[in-house]
């Protein structure tokens, strides 16, 4: 009877398995050429534009279905302005938002990377979660990056689009420095990024899943019956 009720088991973990093991895109702006389509972007960099702070960018997206995060990748590189005084090469600090009120809510996950300091060309730099967020359908989420100093060091973030309308998405920024104090929000060219998620079974995946195993387990159950009679 454990023997049967072993592989049952096995059998549903394993299709369960192979449901979630699927890797689905939940935003992709970043072309398939070149990407450099116009000058980036640029965050931090506080004395270009006299701010105290550094400027901090932020782009929704809609997840298209229910996923668990799985990596996150951007177009960046270091951008330098010496006579600003900006010529640092701290690394990019990406933090993945809820929304609230179509503004950066809570922080879900984030993300400190040193990018190489030869990188003065966008490169596509990818990060991989550790949280495993559930990212819902149908919910928008935020993407912000800003170097960790956002005083002396400017971070390109490549533009999706060589021109208006071109892609579009809700953007939104600041001159904290911080995720904080996010100015209006509006439709704008979106900068490059891909969302990937690992996919989650659909409820009716989940029932169809436990009834077989119920069925397994009533097999071998009746099958014990009869050999004890």
């Amino acid at each position: 009877m454990f023997t049967g009720m072993t592989r049952a088991l096995i059998l549903v973990l394993g299709a369960a398995s192979s449901v979630r093991a699927g890797i689905v895109t939940l935003e992709n702006t970043i072309p398939s050429g070149p990407l450099l389509l116009q000058p980036p972007v640029l965050t931090g960099a506080a004395p270009v534009f006299g701010s105290g702070g550094g400027v901090v960018v932020a782009n929704a997206f809609t997840a298209p279905v229910s996923a668990d995060l799985y990596q996150i990748s951007v177009a960046v590189d270091y951008e330098d302005f010496p006579s600003f005084g900006v010529t640092g090469t701290a690394p990019m600090l990406l933090t993945l938002f809820t929304d609230s009120s179509d503004s950066p809510g809570a922080p879900i996950e984030s993300w400190t990377v040193p990018l190489s300091p030869s990188d003065t060309s966008l490169t596509i730099v990818t990060v991989t979660s550790v949280t495993d967020a559930l990212l819902v359908a149908g919910h928008q989420y935020w993407l912000s990056e800003v170097p960790t100093d956002p005083i002396g060091t400017g971070i390109g973030w490549g533009l999706a689009s060589a021109g208006p309308p071109g892609i579009e998405l809700p953007v939104t920024e600041n001159d904290t420095g911080t995720n904080s104090g996010w100015g209006p929000t509006g439709l704008n060219i979106a900068n490059e990024f891909s969302v990937t998620g690992t996919s989650v079974p659909e409820p009716a995946t989940f029932g169809i899943t436990a009834l077989a195993f119920l069925s397994m387990i009533a097999g071998v159950r009746a099958k014990t019956r009869n050999s004890t009679t």
